[in-house]
C-alpha cells in the first residue's frame, strides 16, 4: 500500500457500535474480553489491548491519533489498519452508509448459509439439524438444574462413584467376561440397546442445557446431530462464553460428562444387583460401558472439539483454543517461510504449547476420521451396500481435502501480502516435503509376515499296525526309545488260529505221506498220489512260514533311536467306573491296551531328535505373499531373548482342515468348533514348513515360537494399497 493511501486511511475516524456487549473473560494474569453482537448472536474474542483500542473508536479520533497514543504498546501502522479492517468486515463499526452495511450483513448471511450446505454435503457422516429453542423448557426446569448441580449432590456422587467402581473392578477381576455378556443378545435386544444409547446421549446434551440454566447462561438451540448415521441430541452453549467465572464455563462444558457419570453409577448399581441372565442386567452393562469408557475416550478427550476441549479451554484460560492453536501454528510457519513480523498479537498461552496442541489435535482427528470411515465401510459392506459406503467415504475425504486446500490458500495469500519469502527456507521446506513424498512412494521398507508356529521333528517315520489285532503292549507317546526296542505288541487270535489249523493240516498230510511211501512200492497209483501230496505239503509249509512271519511282525520294534509321537485318536469304551461313557485318546496311550486296530492303522510317529522344523499357520492373504526359500527369523517363547534363522521349505497347496492343537487359544487366530469336535479357522489358513538353520539346544515337540518371514520390500504406498485391496476394496 502506498504512503498516500496509508495517510488517507490514517485520517479515517471509525466508530464502534454502541450496542456491542462486552464480557470479561477470566483467563489468568492478562484479562481478555468477549464481544457479543446482539444482531447476529456471534461472539468475538479480544485481548485487553484490542479491547482498549476498540473502545477508543468513538468517531472523534483519527487512526493516526490512536496510533500515537498507543505507540508505547508497540501498535504499528499495518497492525492498526488490519485491526480496523477486521472490525469493519465483522460489521462491528457504525456504518458510514447504512445500505452498504445491510448489503454486507445480508451477503455474509448468504455466504454462511451456502457454506453450511456445502459443509453438510461434503460431510455426510456428521450433519446437524436444528430443532427448537429450549428457553421456555429450561425456565420450567430451573429447580431441577439447581438440584443436579448442587455441591452436596456432586460430592455424594463422587464418593458413591468410587465405591461402585471398586465393586465393579472387584467383580471383573473374578469374572472378566461378565461385562460383555450383552454381546449374546438377539436382534430385538440389540435394538433396545441402541435406543438406550440414544437416550443416554440425549440426556448428556440436556445436562449441558440445565447447566446453562444453573449458571444464568442462555441456550437458544437444540437439535439432532447425525454422526455416522447415529442420531443424538446437541445443544448450543456458546452463550456461556460471556460468563466471567471460568469455573462456571468449565462446569457447563463438563455437564454432559457429569450426567453420564451419574447414569454410569446407576447402571453399575443395577449391574451389581441384578442376575446375569436378566435383560436389565445386560442393558445396565451396556449403559455402564457407554457412560464410562466411551465418554472418557471421546467426550472427555481434549483433542476433540467436545466437552473435554471446552473444559480445557476454560480451565487453561485460552478462549477459542482451537483457533488460537491453529493461528499459533500458522504464525510459526509464516515466520519460518516468510519475513512476516507479528504485531502486538496476544496469545493466552505460549505459542509453542499452542502449536503443539494444534499438531496433536490434528493427528488425533485424522485417527478418529479413519476409524469412523472403517466403521462405516464394515457396517455397509456387511449388509451388501459397498458402493454406498465408497460414495460416502469419498465424499467425506473430498470435503476434508477441500477444507485443507481452502485453509492453505487463505494462509498463503495472507502471508504473501504481509511478508516476503525466505527463499532458502522455502526451498528447504519443499525439499523436505518432496523427500517425504519420495519416501512414501519410492523408498522400499522391510516387510514381514508374522505368524505363530509349532516345533516338530524334521524327520519322522510312521509306525503302522502290520496286522489286525489287539494292543497288548505299547510304549506311550512322548517316550524315548532305542533302536531295536519294542514299541508295541499285538495279539491276533485269528492269526494264531490259522497257524494252528495250518500246522494241523501239515501233521495230517505227513501221516498220509508216510502211509503212501509204504504203498508206493507195490502200487503205481500210490506213487502218483504221493507226488501230489508232497506238492500240497510244500504249499502248506510256505503258508505256515508266512503266517509265522506275520506273527513275528506283531512285535513292532524301533528301527533307530527317536521319540514316539501321537498318532490318530481312538475312541473306546471306558472302564466300568466310568459307566458307558466313551473317551478319546491317542492310540499310543495305556488306556487303549486291549483295543482292536485294523491292518495298516497309523499308530504314531517316530521322530528323529537330530533335526527340527517349524510348522506355521498363515492366513490366506499372507500366504499368497510367500514363496519357498524366503528367509525367516524365529523367536521361541521359552527363549524370547534369542533369535534364530531358517528358511521356508514348503507351503501347503490346500488349507488346513484341522487346526494344530498347540495353537488353539492363541489371540491371533479366530476359530470355530467343527462338526467332528475339531477347531477350524474362520478364514482359510495354510501350513508353512520352515527349515531351521539353528535352534535352541533344549527343544521339545510342540513348543511354540513366533516367526518373522521376510517378504519383498514394499513402499508405504504399496503397503497401504495392499491393505486397501485386502480390506476396503468392494466386490462389485
Amino acid at each position: 500500500m502506498s504512503s498516500a493511501a496509508n495517510a488517507s486511511v490514517l485520517a479515517y475516524r471509525p466508530r464502534l457500535r454502541p450496542d456491542i456487549q462486552w464480557s470479561e473473560y477470566s483467563s489468568g494474569a492478562l484479562p481478555t474480553w468477549i464481544a457479543r453482537d446482539p444482531l447476529t448472536l456471534e461472539f468475538y474474542h479480544f485481548s485487553d489491548l484490542e479491547k482498549s483500542i476498540a473502545c477508543t473508536l468513538d468517531g472523534n479520533l483519527r487512526l493516526s491519533e490512536i496510533m500515537a497514543a498507543n505507540s508505547g504498546s508497540g501498535v504499528s501502522e499495518a497492525w492498526l489498519i488490519g485491526f480496523v479492517r477486521q472490525l469493519e468486515q465483522a460489521c462491528l463499526l457504525v456504518p458510514t452508509r447504512m445500505r452498504s452495511t445491510a448489503q454486507r450483513l445480508w451477503h455474509n448471511r448468504q455466504v454462511s448459509r451456502r457454506r453450511g450446505w456445502v459443509q453438510r454435503l461434503l460431510s455426510p457422516l456428521a450433519v446437524r439439524t436444528p430443532l427448537f429453542d429450549p428457553s421456555w423448557l429450561l425456565r420450567k426446569c430451573s429447580g431441577l438444574a439447581h438440584f443436579i448441580f448442587s455441591p452436596w449432590l456432586a460430592g455424594f456422587l463422587m464418593v458413591a462413584g468410587l465405591a461402585a467402581a471398586f465393586l465393579v473392578a472387584n467383580r471383573l477381576l473374578r469374572d472378566p467376561g461378565s461385562l460383555f455378556a450383552f454381546q449374546e443378545l438377539s436382534g430385538g435386544r440389540w435394538l433396545g440397546m441402541l435406543v438406550t444409547y440414544l437416550c443416554v446421549k440425549s440426556l448428556h446434551e440436556l445436562g449441558h442445557a440445565l447447566a446453562c440454566k444453573r449458571w444464568q447462561a442462555e441456550c437458544h438451540e437444540i437439535g439432532v446431530l447425525w454422526i455416522a448415521f447415529m442420531p443424538c441430541l446437541y445443544c448450543d452453549t456458546s452463550d456461556s462464553w460471556k460468563l466471567p467465572n471460568r469455573w462456571h464455563r468449565a462446569s457447563i462444558a463438563a455437564a454432559g460428562i457429569y450426567v453420564e457419570m451419574f447414569l454410569a453409577l446407576i447402571a453399575a448399581c443395577l449391574w451389581l444387583l441384578t442376575p446375569d441372565v436378566s435383560g436389565l442386567h445386560i442393558i445396565a452393562a451396556n449403559v455402564m460401558v457407554v457412560c464410562s469408557i466411551s465418554t472418557l475416550l471421546v467426550n472427555a478427550n481434549p483433542l476433540l472439539k467436545y466437552d473435554g476441549y471446552y473444559a480445557l479451554s476454560d480451565i487453561w484460560g485460552v478462549p477459542n483454543l482451537s483457533d488460537q492453536s491453529r493461528e499459533a501454528l500458522g504464525a510459526m510457519a509464516g515466520n519460518w517461510l516468510t519475513g512476516l513480523e507479528d504485531g502486538p498479537r496476544h496469545w493466552d498461552a505460549s505459542p509453542y504449547k499452542l502449536a503443539l496442541y494444534a499438531l496433536l489435535a490434528w493427528l488425533y482427528k485424522q485417527f478418529v476420521l479413519l476409524a469412523i470411515v472403517l466403521a462405516v465401510w464394515v457396517l455397509l459392506n456387511r449388509i451388501g451396500l459397498p458402493l454406498l459406503a465408497m460414495i460416502l467415504i469419498l465424499t467425506t475425504m473430498a470435503g476434508v481435502t477441500w477444507g485443507y486446500w481452502v485453509s492453505l490458500r487463505r494462509w498463503w495469500r495472507e502471508s504473501m501480502k504481509l511478508g516476503s519469502l525466505r527463499v532458502l527456507r522455502v526451498l528447504l521446506t519443499l525439499c523436505l516435503i518432496l523427500g517425504l513424498i519420495f519416501a512414501f512412494f519410492g523408498q522400499p521398507l522391510p516387510n514381514f509376515v508374522v505368524s505363530r508356529a509349532v516345533s516338530q521333528f524334521a524327520e519322522m517315520s510312521p509306525v503302522y499296525a502290520p496286522h489286525a489285532g489287539s494292543l497288548i503292549e505299547l510304549q506311550p507317546a512322548g517316550a524315548s526309545v532305542k533302536a531295536g526296542q519294542v514299541i508295541a505288541r499285538l495279539a491276533a487270535p485269528e492269526l494264531e488260529l490259522r497257524i494252528l489249523e495250518t500246522r494241523g493240516e501239515l501233521a495230517t498230510l505227513r501221516v498220509v505221506e508216510e502211509r503212501l511211501n509204504l504203498l508206493s512200492v507195490e502200487e503205481d497209483q500210490a506213487s502218483a498220489d504221493l507226488q501230489t501230496l508232497r506238492e500240497n505239503l510244500a504249499m502248506l509249509t510256505e503258508r505256515l512260514e508266512i503266517l509265522l512271519a506275520e506273527r513275528c511282525s506283531l512285535e513292532i520294534v524301533a528301527e533307530r533311536d527317536g521319540h514316539l509321537l501321537s498318532g490318530p485318536f481312538q475312541s473306546s469304551n471306558a472302564s466300568e467306573e466310568f459307566g458307558d461313557q466313551q473317551q478319546t485318546h491317542p492310540l499310543l496311550h495305556p488306556f487303549n491296551l486291549g483295543s482292536f486296530v485294523q491292518r495298516g492303522t497309523l499308530l504314531g510317529w517316530l521322530g528323529m531328535p537330530e533335526k527340527w522344523k517349524l510348522k506355521a499357520c498363515v492366513v490366506e492373504n499372507d500366504a499368497q505373499r510367500l514363496s519357498v526359500g524366503m528367509q525367516v527369523s524365529c523367536r521361541w517363547d521359552s527363549t524370547s531373548s534369542d533369535l534364530y534363522r531358517g528358511r521356508v521349505a514348503r507351503i501347503s497347496p490346500e488349507p488346513v482342515e484341522a487346526f494344530p492343537e498347540p495353537l488353539i487359544g492363541e489371540d491371533r487366530y479366530v476359530l470355530r468348533p467343527g462338526s467332528d469336535g475339531s477347531w477350524l479357522p474362520e478364514q482359510p489358513h495354510y501350513n508353512v514348513d520352515i527349515e531351521l538353520q539353528d535352534h535352541p539346544k533344549q527343544l521339545v515337540q510342540n513348543s511354540l515360537a513366533t516367526v518373522y518371514i521376510e517378504t519383498p520390500r514394499q513402499t508405504c504406498y504399496q503397503l497401504l494399497r495392499m491393505l486397501f485391496d485386502r480390506h476396503l476394496r468392494p466386490s462389485l
